[in-house]
């Protein structure tokens, strides 16, 4: 730790400096204490207002759960669940039953297989007679009765028939219990929005389950939404489902449908790399695989149901084939997996020593046509522009090299340029017209070397 320096004299007895501060940074001068004063006592006053009134409400809310419980023969606890949670109870798993639940269950039962009927008050009858023998049994007998209250439950989901009429009852009460959920997270966290539950078995066919959280969101989809119908929405995607949720089975010859598997097929390929290896740029490569993929990402891809891994355009349109990879990669069974700097190295000499030993092709660019032809220089892009020193560079680079037609054709250039040939980059008119220039030509269509003269004007 450096020693403290001591302050000197000087800088104790300085004055001290402040930054400037403009007049829109400085602070309201404090109100006086006795406005702070009023001011507090106004907001306690306000608050102890609040509290009476919520206390006053939370009263009133308690006092008619219990007059609710009272009148239906439940506890208050039901209605203020329903108050506070609304449906939220029904997302987390409950136990199967309680004690209360399998006792009078299996009293009834008992009763039925005597032949007794039920008295007509229901739960709460049977509560009245039988509450005393309830009362009477021990922790064991009533553990004794939730294990068979459980087994009955799971006896009764097993050997249940779905006939249609327990599919419908299934259905409707199911539904409504979304409905209930929805309803509750409306009511906590303001939820709104609407939901379309329908059958995808051809054989059952209930009606369309439609709930819209507010009737005002049905009403602006008919405005959002050209000739928007709910119930003609609802048909049209049990229709559908029916058809096994598949948008190929919708195309009408089997090369649209393949083209559509094969785009869905490097689609599923491309999210599932892009999810195990987290780059948002990841593209599945079949020929360069090992490279590309094992070594350059560091995944694998295991379950390819086919023998060999290739391109799903070199598969053709064999719907067999198709589906079978789109199967695959859909239910998971076809994934990336991330591998470690052991294994990597591992595949990298499998790889090689099978590159070495001719078991493996390693892939290569095609070779060209016209390798080891040469195709002369390129030309030059350049353009001349009207300026006076060009003139001096056309005449050295062109030198000897131009032909020209004939020796009759001195007065025109163009046509001495013409039979070359090659083109020639001319200078301007400007130029040409303060001084004459010759150039010496090839050999025209004569063989005669020629000079061409170019006049003044």
């Amino acid at each position: 730790m450096p020693p403290m320096s001591t302050p000197t004299l000087a800088a104790l007895s300085a004055p001290r400096m402040h930054p400037a501060q403009d007049e829109s940074n400085q602070t309201r001068p404090p109100a006086p204490r006795t406005q702070q004063k009023a001011k507090n006592e106004a907001a306690a006053d306000r608050r102890k207002a609040l509290d009476a009134a919520v206390t006053d409400w939370i009263g009133r809310i308690h006092a008619e759960a219990e007059r609710l419980g009272e009148e239906f023969h439940l506890q208050s606890r039901w209605f203020l669940d329903k108050l506070y949670y609304g449906g939220q109870d029904l997302i987390h798993s409950r136990p199967a039953g309680n004690a209360y639940n399998a006792f009078y269950h299996n009293k009834a039962k008992e009763l039925r297989e005597l032949g007794i009927e039920l008295p007509p008050g229901g739960v709460v009858a049977l509560h009245n007679e039988y509450d005393e023998e309830y009362e009477a049994l021990s922790k064991e007998e009533r553990a004794e009765l939730i294990a068979s209250l459980k087994e009955d439950k799971a006896n009764q989901a097993r050997s249940r028939k779905q006939t249609t009429p327990a599919k419908t009852q299934d259905f409707v009460a199911s539904c409504k219990v979304l409905a209930d959920v929805f309803r509750g997270m409306k009511r906590r966290i303001g939820v709104d929005g609407f939901m379309v539950a329908i059958s995808n078995d051809v054989g059952f066919e209930p009606k369309p389950f439609i709930y819209f959280s507010e009737e005002e969101i049905e009403k602006y989809m008919t405005m959002a939404v050209k000739k928007w119908d709910s119930t003609r929405v609802a048909v049209l995607v049990q229709a559908f489902a029916s058809a096994g949720c598949d948008v190929a089975n919708l195309t009408k010859t089997s090369q649209e449908k393949a083209r559509y598997i094969k785009a869905e097929i490097v689609q599923r390929m491309n999210s599932a790399l892009e999810e195990t290896t987290g780059k948002p740029d990841a593209r599945m490569e079949y020929v360069h695989y090992q490279s590309r993929i094992v070594q350059g990402l560091s995944v694998v891809l295991e379950g390819w149901p086919l023998d060999k891994l290739e391109q799903p355009s070199r598969l053709g349109n064999s719907l067999v084939l198709l589906q079978k990879v789109r199967d695959a990669l859909k239910d998971g069974s076809c994934h990336f997996r991330k591998i470690n700097k052991e294994e990597k190295d591992r595949l990298y000499r499998e790889w090689k020593l099978k590159v070495a030993n001719g078991d493996l092709v390693e892939p290569t660019h095609k070779e060209r046509v016209d390798k080891g032809i040469s195709h002369g220089s390129r030309p030059s892009n350049t353009r001349h522009h009207d300026d006076p020193s060009d003139d001096d560079g056309d005449d050295e680079e062109n030198g000897s090299n131009e032909p020209c037609e004939d020796a009759n054709v001195a007065g025109t250039s163009e046509a001495a340029t013409a039979q070359g040939g090659k083109k020639r980059k001319r200078g301007s008119k400007k130029s040409a017209s303060k001084s004459k220039h010759t150039r010496k030509g090839g050999q025209g269509a004569s063989g005669v070397e020629t000079t061409v003269v170019l006049p003044d004007v």
